[in-house]
């Protein structure tokens, strides 16, 4: 149950993991036999995202005309941060380690950490396959790069414990501080929807208005607002509470 549970959460994570997986026991198979409790919980994480996926939420969203291939790689690429850092810090040690003569350590590196890139690659690749319709879509991809990179800068550097434990500290302070301000505005933003639903069931002909909620630039790419995919927030609204008998006919108000 604990593996369904972990694989039903969302498909920008674990389509990658789960594909990862399936090709690391696919490769390692015959050097390490999964143990029985293992395999339960990996069975049970495949069986969650198989659920997930056929969900008719996710249907829904696979089933939107999308651009080509090429203008959907084009559409990711210049969503992603934290993966070209990762990227630019590879390039970096490699040509150090050709310098030095020396490749065995960003093999070694490459080998113990081949199921987050696993990972990076099979989400990659979902994306452009379904198509590319928020950066929420790329979350997998940036929070393993974010694991990666840790790992790199750990094994690349030699800080002791006071800068490590240091670093943390302002790191974490920094997220704390941000998320401060993020709270408030989802709550604002979240009081919003409620009051759009509350409009709408209330109206007659399914006719709202909504003015577009703005959040100071730090804030803003982390809140969800409505009207991003008004349309589509338009229909799941009206299906959901009335079965479409009264389709929702959300209006912007400058």
């Amino acid at each position: 149950m604990l593996g369904v549970i972990s694989g039903w959460t969302h498909e920008s994570l674990v389509v990658g993991i789960s594909g990862a997986l399936f090709i690391i026991y696919c490769v390692q198979y015959n050097k390490r036999r999964p143990k029985s409790p293992e395999v339960i919980l990996v069975v049970g994480f495949w069986l969650g995202t198989v659920l997930l996926c056929l969900s008719p939420a996710a249907r829904g969203r696979a089933s939107f005309d999308h651009p080509s291939i090429w203008e959907t790689f084009l559409l990711i690429i210049g969503e992603l941060r934290t993966f070209y850092v990762l990227l630019f810090l590879l390039v970096c040690t490699f040509f150090r380690e050709k310098r030095n003569g020396n490749h065995h350590t960003l093999k070694k590196f490459f080998y113990d950490n081949q199921l987050y890139f696993y990972i990076i690659f099979i989400e990659f690749v979902f994306s452009l396959v379904i198509g590319f319709r928020n950066v929420r879509q790329l979350f997998g991809i940036e929070l393993f790069s974010v694991v990666i990179l840790i790992k790199l800068i750990s094994e690349q550097t030699s800080f002791n414990t006071v800068w490590c434990r240091s670093i943390s500290i302002v790191a974490a302070s920094v997220i704390i501080l941000h998320m401060a301000f993020v709270i408030p505005c989802a709550k604002r933003s979240h009081a919003q929807f409620q009051d759009i639903v509350t409009t709408y069931l209330h109206s007659e002909d399914g006719v709202v208005s909504f003015k577009h909620e703005e959040f100071p630039c730090l804030v803003d790419p982390y809140v969800w607002r409505f009207g991003g995919y008004v349309g589509w927030e338009a229909f799941c609204i009206s299906v959901y509470y009335t079965g479409d008998k009264k389709p929702m006919k959300a209006l912007l108000i400058d």
